[in-house]
């Protein structure tokens, strides 16, 4: 569990990034109509949820910072007792502070006056603001459609001069490195993942559909207290597994197929994100069991090669070429082939203009490249917390804390195979930690496993 000490320590990170004479302001956002008198399930702007612990609709930090004064305020709605009948509880403002470490908490209401009096540099103990922060990169609607860039053009047409920066990158640099509470919320979300798992693979079988699996697997995680699901869950048997975001769960599942799974958790908004690839009738053969391997041993090998001090491009780089060797030593691409069609443009395009060797061999690798992403065409990784695909910079070299995906896949549609195994990766001092260790997925513990639980549903 986060504590309010934590909170209190990210708060006073990000204002000492801030510049003197600025005011920084970040929204939890608004809900979303759905209808005339329905929204959708309110998320939370994770950069403000980061900062406070609180997820309440309609709700403001701000920091100020200036003429050697430092403040900080959190505004909310209150308790509206009318509200509370129609959609349940409402933070206090004792609630809000106990939770967040925030000691000055206003009224909603009082938050455009409170604004204005610190931009007015005539009118406050500030002196002049010159800059006010804001999240710029999530698009977040705060009221009325409005989004913070729309804020931060209305800002600077009512004050000529104020300079609007990003928070968002000063946020996200601290978000990306995990803390042992926030890595504790990772492990727990995907020891619920597991269970999920386990219970898939006592009941699946022939003759199933593919919403019952996924109605199996959210039934299980909402019996575990404050856990619900970190995202639709992807659940694609047969050639449905080709279809990377399968939105439509509603396929029979048939012998002699393979069921894919991306789905995961999540506890306090903090995220498992777990695919694995089972056999529907229990186990693997031929074909099915040969491209399994393939994306078996790619995954292991990246999980040994994750360390810090490289790009999430350099890992994706690496799952690449592990994939095309794999692919090229089973037969499934013929370099030979390849040069040979590489070779022909090459001559084609040589009657028009003589080409250099390093031209030719860039026409031969972007033909492999097409070759390979036939099969393979999404990124090996990505970071995981707050979000599913957390905030992150993909050119920035990983460091110890940081918490990543590991999931390779091979997609053939003519044979209506899909297989993808995904992990959950710690980043350490020398390499990783793979967080989702428990979650089997060697073809043998797999196959023994369903077997097994085969045999006591048949003894009972």
């Amino acid at each position: 569990m986060i504590t309010k000490q934590e909170y209190t320590k990210r708060r006073s990170i990000f204002l000492h990034k801030m510049k003197n004479n600025s005011v920084a302001v970040l929204f939890s956002g608004t809900p979303i109509k759905a209808s005339a008198d329905e929204c959708y399930p309110f998320e939370v702007n994770r950069n403000f949820y980061y900062l406070t612990g609180i997820q309440q609709a309609e709700s403001m930090l701000v920091f100020v910072k200036s003429a050697g004064n430092v403040n900080i305020y959190l505004f909310i709605e209150g308790v509206d007792p009318y509200r509370v009948k129609w959609t349940g509880k409402m933070l206090s403002f004792a609630e809000a502070s106990e939770i967040s470490g925030v000691k000055d908490i206003l009224p909603t209401k009082h938050f455009q006056a409170k604004l204005q009096l610190f931009l007015d540099g005539q009118r406050n103990a500030y002196g002049r603001i010159e800059n006010i922060y804001l999240d710029l990169e999530s698009g977040l609607y705060i009221a009325n459609e409005k989004t913070t860039k729309d804020y931060a053009f209305e800002l600077s047409r009512k004050y000529p001069g104020l300079v609007c920066l990003d928070a968002y990158k000063m946020i996200v640099e601290e978000r990306m490195i995990k803390s042992s509470a926030e890595i504790e919320e990772i492990r727990q979300s995907i020891q619920v993942t597991q269970l999920g798992l386990e219970a898939i693979m006592k009941k699946l079988k022939p003759g199933l559909y593919e919403y019952q699996i996924s109605s199996l697997f959210r039934y299980t995680v909402a019996n575990f207290n404050h856990s619900g699901l970190a995202f639709p869950t992807i659940c694609a048997g047969g050639e449905n597994a080709t279809i990377l975001h399968y939105p439509t769960p509603d396929g029979l599942l048939k012998a002699n197929t393979l069921l894919l799974l991306d789905l995961g958790a999540e506890k306090n908004l903090y995220r498992a994100d777990i695919s694995r690839t089972y056999p529907v009738s229990g186990t693997f053969k031929g074909r099915e069991k040969e491209i399994y391997e393939m994306v078996l041993h790619c995954n292991k090998a990246v999980a040994n090669f994750v360390r810090p001090g490289i790009t999430l491009a350099d890992v994706h780089n690496f799952s690449f070429e592990f994939l095309k060797s794999e692919l090229i030593s089973r037969g499934y691409i013929s370099a030979e082939t390849i040069r040979k069609e590489a070779d022909k443009e090459i001559e084609a395009r040589e009657l028009i203009a003589p080409l250099t060797e390093v031209e030719k061999e860039d026409i031969y690798k972007g033909k492999m490249h097409d070759a390979v992403y036939k099969y393979y065409y999404h990124n090996v990784t990505h970071h995981l917390g707050l979000d599913t695909h957390d905030a992150s910079f993909r050119d920035m070299k990983l460091e110890p804390g940081m918490v990543i995906t590991d999931e390779p896949g091979l997609y053939f549609a003519e044979y209506g195979i899909g297989v993808r195994i995904e992990d959950d990766l710690l980043v350490l001092e020398n390499g990783a930690e793979v967080l989702s260790k428990d979650i089997i997925k060697e073809i043998e513990d797999i196959e023994h496993f369903m077997q097994g639980s085969k045999k006591e549903t048949k003894h009972e």
